[in-house]
């Protein structure tokens, strides 16, 4: 008789904490990349992805951006992109949506920062996995020089 209600102390509480754990949840995301051997531009992005299986939304809440760190006299362009991407247990369903922006500054002297603003909302009925992808370049008047980065790092859920 012990066992059989320890049991179901066991289950009521597993009940109760499972119910109480499907109320939203948060987990972050933080991305850095820079061009291999170069150290004047990188790409960074962070923000909070926040998952509610009760009112069956997921929610993208952060920024992207490229930056130059300076010292190149002329004009330089930059291009920040970052998308959000969700997919789904049954395979057929990928939402995502584009954040992106290009600017050509009239000198490269000092720190740039071209920077997206990311808010994003989507179903999580059947959520599989809730991720975000940052890249961006700076390239220069001269046509020579350009830059490439690839964010990487904790990407989401």
């Amino acid at each position: 008789m012990l066992k059989k209600l320890s049991a179901l102390t066991l289950g009521i509480v597993s009940a109760v904490t499972f119910a109480s754990g499907s109320q939203a949840s948060a987990s972050e995301w933080n991305l850095y990349g820079a061009p291999p051997g170069n150290n004047s531009m990188y790409v960074s992005s962070q923000g909070n992805i926040t998952i509610n299986p009760v009112n069956q939304y997921v929610n993208f809440d952060g920024w992207a951006s490229t930056i130059w760190k300076g010292g190149w006299g002329e004009d330089i362009t930059m291009k920040i992109y970052a998308k959000t991407y969700t997919t789904y247990v049954n395979g057929t369903a990928n939402l995502s949506s584009v954040h992106e922006d290009t600017h050509t500054f009239p000198d490269g002297i000092n720190q740039k920062n071209l920077s997206v603003t990311i808010n994003d909302n989507y179903s999580s009925f059947g959520l599989w996995t809730a991720r975000v992808q940052a890249n961006g370049w700076v390239k220069f008047d001269d046509g020579a020089n350009y830059f490439k980065a690839d964010a990487v790092g904790n990407d989401g859920v």
